[in-house]
């Protein structure tokens, strides 16, 4: 079977997505700066996780110029447990640059100039937002373009032009009243809902008829493995005073940069007992917690490799990593004399 022209694939997505979006908040009133804040979000993030942490944001944020006058710090302890912090510095950083050069622009080249974003966000935002013909690719199109198109490479490597060529060619296809931001979003509902990596659903898929690599859809597309992520082994020590636990701040570059935890180090060759297994793209820590009681709240020292330390009393009052947060809800109790503890 032959691919799908362009046009062809525009007449079965667009009813197909009408009928069957679904009902996000971001959907409902998609003005840019929510549309902008959704799309953030969601990159390597469920759907079910944003929608909480995108309702709490626009309550403390209604609009981008109360964004760009957050403290940053209050911007990191809202996005705490959404993961992958360096999201919520470069949303903050670009916030404040397009509220300097007049607000949110409506262009891709616009979007492109703002420090942080990137082809993917600036063609969701405009396309949704300022209904401009501007292509997306993210892991759900990827998917649902290389089996449609029967393409065999590798779509992050050499197949990489040829699919954002394509997804092009779709919004050159568009009438003047048919929305570019719909198309988009049509390819990226079919992956999530119907196109699944492992089980497509192929005869829910409206692309059925035309689908040129129905037959080994589950194999595509291809891409090179992924390397196993580094195994990183460290000790946490967990210490409780009757001010409160005792938590250090990450410098603003690197691992968790910026965030608060109870401090770390690289755990001696001989230590053992129970651990925690925090699983990152690209390292696998595995945490030994040593919990500790001090009758006294005289500052410790802070440990190398970070810039301060305190007291808290309350940890919701400081920003935390998804890593601390699950070390703080370590049991309780004291384990002196266990290796790491000092």
């Amino acid at each position: 079977m032959s691919q799908p022209d362009a046009r062809t694939v525009v007449d079965l997505l667009l009813p197909w997505f009408r009928r069957n979006a679904r009902d996000l908040p971001w959907r409902r009133d998609p003005t840019p700066w929510s549309v902008w804040l959704s799309e953030v979000m969601l990159q390597q993030t469920r759907v079910e996780t944003v929608k909480a942490y995108h309702a709490a944001f626009l309550a403390a944020w209604p609009t981008v110029d109360a964004f760009a006058a957050a403290d940053e710090q209050e911007v990191l302890r809202a996005w705490s447990g959404l993961g992958y912090y360096s999201r919520a510095r470069n949303l903050l950083l670009a916030a404040r640059a397009a509220v300097a050069a007049g607000g949110l622009p409506s262009t891709v080249e616009g979007w492109r100039a703002l420090p942080g974003v990137g082809p993917y966000t600036a063609g969701a935002v405009a396309s949704i937002a300022f209904r401009v013909r501007a292509p997306l690719v993210d892991g759900n199109v990827e998917r649902v373009v290389s089996r449609f198109d029967l393409r065999r490479e590798d779509p992050r490597k050499e197949g990489k032009t040829a699919l954002w060529a394509r997804v092009a060619a779709m919004h050159e296809a568009l009438r003047d009243d048919e929305h570019p931001g719909d198309l988009n979003q049509a390819l990226m509902e079919l992956g999530a809902t119907v196109c699944a990596p492992k089980s497509p659903r192929c005869l829910a898929c409206p692309l059925v008829g035309v689908c040129a690599g129905r037959s080994e859809a589950a194999s595509l597309p291809t891409k090179a493995p992924k390397k196993p992520p580094t195994e990183v082994r460290l000790e946490a020590r967990l210490v409780r005073s009757p001010a409160g636990t005792w938590l250090v701040r990450r410098p603003e570059t690197g691992l968790f940069a910026g965030l608060w935890e109870p401090p770390m180090r690289p755990a001696a060759p001989g230590v053992h007992g129970s651990s925690l297994v925090h699983v990152l793209t690209h390292r696998r820590l595995v945490v030994y917690p040593r919990w500790e009681e001090r009758a006294d709240a005289a500052p410790m020292g802070v440990a190398e490799g970070y810039v301060e330390g305190r007291w808290v009393a309350d940890p919701e009052e400081v920003p935390l990593s998804t890593l601390a947060r699950r070390l703080l809800e370590w049991p309780d109790g004291p384990t002196p004399g266990a290796p790491g503890v000092r």
